[in-house]
């Protein structure tokens, strides 16, 4: 091999023995010597790393820790707390949804449930989490979650996490449960019935106020699965066949463009954090230039429209328009990825 080719295709040095301390994969991507292999870890969250954005070795020996402490089946790790939230509302919660809510939750968490609220028509009744009576009388043919903390921020209310999720469980209903405050060596809630268990592990499992982080721990591994696929909801170009302008691109353009928008799940909330985490992609109102550039239309272009005319012109909360320039692409890719939640 030439020189060049040797500068880029040095061999990744594998010691015999096991490092006694986690390493650290800093990397976007992994390659592979066979395309099943690929395909494979590209389909499922126990399959062969791919991507980091999708699983990172360094990342699962976190998920698997806190799914261990917590008795669940898999862990799924996230860029904050709310991030975490966010995965579990976003991944269980469909149109007409009913959620029922603890009413001394976290702020956040009360301004994401009326985020999806206004979009997607998510209706959600308040408890006081103590009553089971007063569950069972909330509960209703669209009730889809029960969404509790361990130890309410900041009240320090304790929920009665047995004696709710029975009633739920009765009624087919999912409960979540925010563990941050106990952790799991104070409680486990999947030991007292719940399906899932969210941290934010920015507090005390990791204790140094030096990082941030989320967590969110699965009793079941098919729930595990349902979540882990959201990230990007749609991307919009012409060039992609399951688009309706496919065929006319092909007969009447000789390329596509470099410009193309993407649906994130989360909405608003979640297209002004993907935007607010960049950093080499910068939030402009034009493109076409050298430079790679973003746009959220809800907030800037669009900004005039209402819910219902957006959604006539085909613009969600979380679309978001990219411009792409001439930096490198691993550049490009490596600043979307670590912005995507």
């Amino acid at each position: 091999m030439r020189p060049e080719t040797r500068l880029v295709r040095t061999g990744i040095p594998r010691p015999a023995g096991t490092p006694l301390t986690v390493p650290l994969y800093q990397t976007s991507g992994f390659s592979f010597d066979d395309l099943e292999t690929f395909a494979d870890g590209m389909g499922r969250p126990d399959g062969a790393f791919v991507y980091t954005r999708m699983g990172n070795p360094t990342v699962r020996v976190l998920e698997d820790a806190v799914a261990d402490l917590e008795g669940g089946a898999a862990g799924l790790a996230a860029a904050s707390g709310m991030g975490a939230i966010g995965s579990v509302l976003h991944g269980v919660l469909r149109t007409g949804d009913h959620v029922v809510a603890q009413r001394d939750l976290y702020g956040g968490t009360h301004a994401l449930l009326r985020d999806l609220a206004e979009r997607w028509g998510v209706t959600v009744t308040r408890v006081s989490g103590h009553d089971p009576d007063e569950l069972r009388a909330a509960l209703g043919p669209r009730t889809r979650l029960l969404y509790l903390e361990t130890i309410a921020n900041p009240t320090g209310h304790v929920s009665d996490l047995a004696a709710l999720a029975a009633v739920a469980r009765e009624a087919g209903v999912l409960v979540a449960v925010d563990n941050t405050f106990a952790t799991p060596l104070l409680c486990r809630p999947l030991e007292h019935g719940a399906d899932v268990v969210v941290h934010s592990t920015t507090k005390y499992l990791a204790g140094h106020s030096d990082v941030i982080g989320g967590l969110t721990v699965f009793a079941d591994a098919a729930l595990h699965r349902e979540v882990w696929e959201h990230a990007v909801s749609a991307v919009h170009w012409p060039g992609l066949p399951d688009q309706p302008g496919h065929e006319v691109a092909g007969r009447l353009l000789s390329g596509c463009g470099g410009t193309f928008s993407f649906d994130l799940v989360g909405g608003r909330a979640a297209g002004e954090a993907f935007v607010g985490a960049l950093r080499l992609v910068k939030p402009a109102p034009s493109l076409g230039g050298t430079e790679t550039l973003v746009l959220h239309p809800a907030r800037t272009s669009h900004r005039r429209l209402d819910e219902a005319e957006l959604r006539e012109a085909g613009i969600a909360g979380g679309t978001i328009r990219l411009s792409a320039g001439v930096e490198h692409v691993d550049d490009l890719w490596d600043d979307l990825a670590n912005a995507l939640p």
